[in-house]
Parts: structure tokens; sequence; C-alpha cells
């Protein structure tokens, strides 16, 4: 029962931080842009979230470079890599 309950909490926490990715991502990162057009902003705020993104992986799910690549390659996160 307890196996059960964790593994229903860790999909849980899952779902609740990938909504909130989606919502910052494809919500709050375009309104963002409207008001700030200073490019550098934008890139950390975008590090922020992958951070915050890895740390749920992390710390709910098993961590591994699979992961961190799926996420380096979010849509949104390509502008950490152009210049």
């Amino acid at each position: 029962e307890a196996f059960s309950y964790n593994v229903l909490e860790t999909i849980t926490i899952s779902k609740i931080s990938e909504i909130l990715f989606y919502f910052v991502s494809r919500v709050y990162i375009p309104i963002y842009f409207q008001f700030h057009s200073d490019m550098l902003r934008f890139k950390i705020l975008l590090f922020k979230i992958l951070i915050i993104k890895i740390w749920f992986t992390k710390s709910y799910s098993k961590f591994s470079v699979d992961n961190l690549f799926s996420y380096i390659s979010f849509p949104n996160a390509c502008f950490l890599i152009l210049p």
C-alpha cells in the first residue's frame, strides 16, 4: 500500500510539474516577451525554468541524462543556445 501511494504521489507531482511547465512556456513566456524585449533576461528566465523542471525530475523520479537532454531540446529552450 505504501508503495502504491508513493507511485501515485510521484505521478501526481510529475503531472503538476508538467502542467506548470506547459503554462509557463506557452502562456507566461509569450506575455513576458511582449513587455521585456531584453533577450538576455529572457534567456535567464528560460534557464531558471529549465533548472526548476530538472529539479522536479530529479526529486520525484529517476534522473538521467536522457531526461536532461529531453528538457534541453524543449522548443523554447533553443533560445539558451542561440546567440
